[in-house]
């Protein structure tokens, strides 16, 4: 009787474990909202005007022309503020004309960046291959992630996706946390698209809700010393 037991349990076993292979699931969550604007300082400084909190300088992108400024949130998400870098001789033309905080995009973490790539070449779109990036935080530590970016067809409301390194801390992690994202909103007109690559990865990104629209909006609210601000 005992032997038939633990043939029983075996043949569970086996049948959970060949599930698993058949059926990946990939991790997926907001990872951070993005508010760009032409002068990192201004930008910070109208953060803390709206909600009571001050942005911390978060150091420079040497892929890019950008620097950031953190906010960390609950949850392993956070916003950044996004502006050119200063000793730069022009502003770029995307930055020039934005002189209030605009939501431009957010990024999703992934737990299995090279299966999503694949699920986002199944589903019809491009992409410009996983990257390396990294940059330097003021006090010397080191961020690194990989970076996955759909190139065509261009999405307005810009969705990325990033794994970070085993070797970093997540730029959210702080003691105190005083901001919150309550409500997160897409509008594109790639609604079907960016569900199907979901389902695909068998995940389900909580707090996000994707809408039909032809005109891209990326809309959000945030629960602050200050009350509820939206950001739109």
């Amino acid at each position: 009787m005992e032997r038939k037991y633990l043939y029983f349990a075996y043949c569970i076993l086996l049948f959970l474990v060949g599930c698993k292979k058949n059926k990946e699931i990939n991790n997926m969550q907001i990872d951070h909202i993005i508010l760009a604007i032409n002068e990192l300082d201004l930008g910070v400084a109208q953060f803390e005007e709206l909600t009571g909190i001050k942005a911390t300088y978060g150091g420079e992108h040497p892929n890019s022309n950008t620097h950031n400024a953190i906010v960390p949130m609950n949850d392993r998400v956070y916003i950044e503020i996004l502006a050119p870098k200063k000793e730069l001789d022009t502003i770029p033309e995307f930055f020039k004309n934005i002189n209030i905080l605009k939501p431009i995009g957010f990024a999703i973490s992934t737990d299995e960046i090279e299966l999503l790539e694949k699920t986002i070449l199944d589903s019809e779109f491009q992409t410009k291959g996983i990257e390396d990036w990294s940059r330097e935080k003021p006090n010397g530590d080191k961020l690194e992630w990989k970076l996955l970016r759909i190139n065509n067809p261009a999405l307005s409301i810009n969705p990325f996706f990033i794994s970070w390194s085993d070797k970093t801390t997540h730029p959210s992690i702080q003691k105190n946390t005083m901001c919150y994202l309550t409500e997160f909103e897409v509008t594109t007109q790639y609604k079907d698209h960016i569900e199907n690559i979901l389902s695909k990865n068998n995940s389900k990104i909580q707090l996000m809700k994707i809408r039909n629209g032809d005109t891209p909006q990326l809309k959000f609210t945030l629960e602050t010393p200050k009350g509820k601000v939206i950001f739109k």
